[in-house]
């Protein structure tokens, strides 16, 4: 009971932060009531999924918004706020991949920039992901990156979708 409050708790500190920031009207609105500790709880879940979907964009750039729809971001950030804390963008955006692995819409994040990506290079099997030419060149020159793919097959280029 104690931790889902802290959970609850931490959303909310996240959200209004975001507003803060933003100078988004309804955080005026909520910082104006006096009953803020009857915020419903659906109330509390809608400022998570905010906080998720901000974090997550941030950490991949924009691409999750480029990629997938308002209704599969909503999805996973219903689905993330309620049952894991909200730590930062970058554990979102891992847990976001995750999230969509295995489905019609699966994306893998690229290890330089963070962005996701449904196309790139893959090496050794996952072990690393570059979304383009530029990230792949920040670890392999073209030598590299050709003598790497023909030792090892489980380094390639590849589309996810």
């Amino acid at each position: 009971m104690i931790t889902k409050a802290i959970v609850e708790l931490n959303a909310c500190v996240h959200a209004l932060k975001f507003y803060r920031d933003s100078n988004n009207v309804f955080y005026h609105v909520i910082l104006t009531d006096n009953k803020m500790s009857k915020v419903l709880k659906d109330d509390i879940r809608r400022l998570k999924w905010i906080v998720v979907e901000d974090l997550l964009r941030k950490a991949t750039k924009g691409t999750s918004e480029e990629i997938y729809s308002t209704e599969d971001l909503d999805r996973f950030a219903s689905n993330y706020g309620r049952t894991i804390e909200i730590y930062d963008g970058n554990h979102i955006a891992n847990s976001f991949v995750d999230y969509f692995r295995d489905t019609s819409k699966e994306c893998r994040r690229c290890s330089v920039c963070g962005r996701l990506m449904q196309e790139g290079y893959c090496v050794d099997a996952g072990w690393k992901y570059y979304c383009s030419d530029e990230c792949l060149h920040k670890d392999f020159t073209d030598e590299e990156w050709e003598e790497e793919c023909k030792n090892n097959d489980q380094s390639y280029w590849t589309q996810w979708y």
